[in-house]
């Protein structure tokens, strides 16, 4: 019961931490992103391909157990 708990607040304050964020956009913005893709483009590779990688290497070099429940 604790951790359905946990999990809708956790997903609710992450909600809002993103509307606050995307509310703070400007137009100025997105016409920097699209004046830069390159930056975009090297940001998004870092973070969806780079970032995974390294940390399932800590997991590994550092032999962490694993931490999820199965059933």
């Amino acid at each position: 019961m604790d951790s359905v708990i946990a999990s809708v607040f956790l997903l609710a304050a992450l909600a809002v931490v993103m509307l606050g964020l995307g509310l703070s956009l400007t137009a100025e913005d997105f016409a920097r992103a699209a004046r830069q893709p390159r930056a975009v483009v090297v940001a998004l590779t870092l973070q969806l391909l780079v970032l995974p990688a390294l940390c399932f290497g800590l997991v590994v070099a550092f032999d962490l157990p694993r931490c999820w429940r199965s059933g």
